[in-house]
C-alpha cells in the first residue's frame, strides 16, 4: 500500500489567493451542475488543491464525496486511500480498499488493488488466510510480477505453508533477471526443497543455479555439496567437492576469474585450495575412483609439497594401488624432514618393500635396521627383519635378531621360544657353541621347561660335535628334568662316549652309577666287568680295583639270578 506523504511546498500569499479563488469557483460550479460524474470529477480537484494546501481533511471530505458521486471513478478513490494511510485511521480502509479492487479495469491494476487489500488484511486485520487468497488472486491477474510472488512467500513464511513458499520463490526465480539474485533464488529454493526432502527438485534447482555461472557460483556449488553429502548422493558431492577445489585453485592464478564465480577472500589461499582437493580426493576413494583420488592428492601437494597430512594421504592412495615406488619416495620424503620414533620405523618398512621389490635385499635390511633403531619394539620390523634373514646369508645376524625380538616381547613364553630358536641358530647354522649356550641360559630364566632346555643343548650339542657340552647337557639333564627311569640311559650314553673317546675312567664312573641305580645294579655290573676290560688299559690302580669289584658284583648277580 502506498503510504508516503507527498512533499509540500510554502504556498505564497498570492498563490494562496489564487488557490482559494480557485476553489470558490469550483465549488459553485459544482453546486450548479447536476451530473453526478461532473460533480465527482470537481470534487476529486478540490481535494486535490485542498491537499496541497495541507488540508488534508478537507481534502478526505472531498475525495470521499467524489467517490460517493461516482463509484467508478478511480483517481479520487485511489487519492483517499493515500490520506487515510497517511493519517492511519484505518477504520474505513477496507471498504475502500474493496471497492478499489472492484472498479479496477485492467489485470494491473487489480493485482496492485489486491496486494493492498491483502497487506492490509494481514497487517491490521489479522486475517492471515483472507489475505493469502487475496494475494493468490492477484499473482493469477498479474503472475509475471515478483512483487506479488514475494508478498506470497512472505505470507507462506508467516503461515508456516511451506508449498506455497516452494511455489512463490520457484516464480521468483523464474522471474529474476540478474544473474546473481536468480542463483540466489535458486540456492534458497535448492535448500529449500532439500529440507522437504524433495531431494530431485532440490538438485535440479542447486545445479541450475551452479550452470548460471554468475558471481554466487561458488556458493552455489557449496550449497549442492552438503546437500549431497546430507542426501547421499556420493558422485554429485564429489563433482561439487571437485569444482570448488578447482574454483579456488582458479582464484591463485586468476583473482578477476575468482571475482565473477564468487569466491570468497578467504578461500583465496593455498591451504584452502589443498584442503579442498583432500576432501575431493577422499569422496573419490570412498567411491573407489582411486585414480581420480590420486590426482586430486598429486595437485594438493603440488600447492603445499611440505604439508605432512598430504603426504601420508598421498602415500596411503599410493599403498591402496600398489604404487610401492611412489610409497617410498614419498616416505623418504617425510623421513628427511626429521621424522622420528614409530611414524620413522613405518615409513622405514616401506623403503625395505620397495627395496625388496626391486630386488636389492640389502637396501631393504638396511631400511628395516633403520626402522629397528627408531622403534625397537615394532614388531611388523622384526618380523620382516627375521624374514630376510631367514634366507640364510648371515645366520649369526639370525640368531642376534632373535635373541633381540625376545627381549622385546612382553609374554614370558613367547620370549623363552625365541630364545630356544636362537641357540637352535647359533648352534646349527652359525656353529657358535658359546652363543647357543647364553641362549639356552636366557631360555631357561624365561620360563622354558628344564627338561626341554636340557634335551635341546644334547641335541645342539651333537650337531656341533662338542662331546664336552653333550656330556655337561646330559649331567645337567639327570640334575634336573629327566624322567624317572631315563637316568640309566643317560649314563649309558655317557659311559659310551667316554669309552669312546678313550677316558676308561669316565666311563667305569658312568658305569658305576648306573650300578648304584634302583635298576641298574645288574647292567652296571656287566658293564663294568665286560665292557670295561675292552677299554685301553691305563696305569690307574684305582680303576683295576673298581674292575675287580664289577666282576665281583656280576658273579653275585649270577649266583642270584640261578
Amino acid at each position: 500500500m502506498v503510504s508516503t506523504k507527498p512533499p509540500q511546498a510554502q504556498t505564497a500569499p498570492s498563490d494562496l489567493a489564487l488557490v482559494t479563488s480557485v476553489m470558490q469557483r469550483l465549488r459553485a460550479e459544482h453546486d450548479a451542475t447536476e451530473s453526478m460524474a461532473t460533480k465527482a470529477l470537481l470534487l476529486h480537484e478540490l481535494g486535490v488543491l485542498s491537499e496541497t494546501l495541507g488540508d488534508e481533511a478537507g481534502s478526505a471530505r472531498d475525495q470521499l464525496g467524489a467517490v460517493n458521486a461516482d463509484p467508478d471513478f478511480r483517481e479520487p478513490l485511489e487519492r483517499l486511500i493515500a490520506i487515510i494511510q497517511r493519517r492511519q485511521s484505518y477504520k474505513n480502509l477496507g471498504k475502500l480498499l474493496e471497492r478499489q479492487a472492484r472498479v479496477a479495469e485492467t489485470a494491473d491494476e487489480r493485482a496492485r488493488a489486491l496486494l493492498d487489500q491483502a497487506s492490509f488484511a494481514s497487517d491490521h486485520e489479522g486475517d492471515d488466510g483472507s489475505a493469502r487468497m487475496l494475494l493468490e488472486s492477484a499473482a493469477d491477474e498479474s503472475p509475471d510480477d515478483a512483487s506479488l510472488w514475494l508478498a506470497l512467500e512472505l505470507s507462506a513464511g508467516k503461515t508456516g505453508d511451506a508449498e506455497l513458499r516452494d511455489r512463490a520463490l520457484a516464480a521468483r526465480a523464474r522471474l529474476a533477471q540478474d544473474p546473481l539474485w536468480k542463483q540466489l533464488l535458486l540456492i534458497d529454493l535448492g535448500e529449500l526443497r532439500s529440507a522437504g526432502a524433495e531431494t530431485v527438485t532440490a538438485r535440479q534447482a542447486l545445479e541450475e543455479a551452479v550452470g548460471l555461472g554468475g558471481s554466487a557460483t561458488f556458493e552455489a556449488l557449496e550449497a549442492l555439496a552438503q546437500f549431497a553429502k546430507t542426501n547421499g548422493a556420493a558422485d554429485v558431492e564429489e563433482r561439487a567437492l571437485e569444482a570448488l577445489a578447482d574454483a579456488i585453485a582458479l582464484s591463485l592464478r586468476s583473482p578477476e576469474a575468482a571475482d565473477k564465480i564468487g569466491v570468497p577472500q578467504y578461500k583465496r589461499k593455498p591451504a584452502q585450495a589443498a584442503y579442498a582437493r583432500l576432501v575431493a580426493a577422499d569422496r573419490k576413494r570412498t567411491r573407489w575412483d582411486l585414480q581420480g583420488a590420486t590426482a586430486q592428492l598429486e595437485q594438493a601437494l603440488e600447492l603445499m609439497p611440505f604439508e605432512p597430512l598430504l603426504t601420508r594421504a598421498r602415500l596411503h592412495a599410493a599403498e591402496v594401488t600398489g604404487d610401492i615406488a611412489t610409497a617410498a619416495r614419498l616416505a623418504r620424503t617425510e623421513l628427511a624432514r626429521g621424522v622420528k620414533g614409530e611414524l620413522a620405523a613405518a615409513l622405514e618398512l616401506r623403503v625395505a618393500e620397495s627395496a625388496a621389490a626391486e630386488g636389492d635385499a640389502q637396501a631393504a635390511r638396511d631400511a628395516i635396521e633403520r626402522a629397528l633403531v627408531a622403534d625397537p619394539a615394532s614388531i611388523p620390523a622384526r618380523a620382516l627383519y627375521l624374514d630376510i634373514l631367514g634366507g640364510g646369508s648371515d645366520p649369526a645376524a639370525l640368531a642376534a635378531a632373535l635373541e633381540s625380538t625376545a627381549e622385546h616381547l612382553q609374554a614370558e613364553t613367547a620370549k623363552a621360544r625365541h630364545y630356544l630358536m636362537s641357540a637352535e641358530v647359533f648352534a646349527r647354522a652359525a656353529r657358535d657353541t658359546q652363543g647357543a649356550k647364553l641362549a639356552l641360559s636366557q631360555a631357561g630364566l624365561s620360563g622354558a621347561p628344564p627338561s626341554l632346555v636340557g634335551r635341546l643343548a644334547r641335541l645342539l650339542a651333537t650337531l656341533t660335535s662338542d662331546a664336552s657340552w653333550y656330556e655337561e647337557a646330559t649331567r645337567r639333564l639327570m640334575a634336573q628334568g629327566a624322567n624317572e627311569g631315563e637316568h640309566i640311559g643317560l649314563w649309558l650314553e655317557l659311559g659310551r662316549a667316554r669309552a669312546l673317546r678313550g677316558d676308561r675312567v669316565g666311563a667305569l664312573a658312568a658305569f658305576n652309577s648306573i650300578s648304584k641305580l634302583p635298576d641298574g645294579a645288574w647292567l652296571g655290573s656287566v658293564l663294568i666287568s665286560c665292557v670295561a676290560p675292552l677299554i685301553p688299559q691305563s696305569e690307574s690302580g684305582d680303576d683295576t680295583a673298581r674292575l675287580a669289584e664289577g666282576v665281583a658284583q656280576l658273579e653275585q648277580v649270577t649266583e642270584v639270578v640261578r
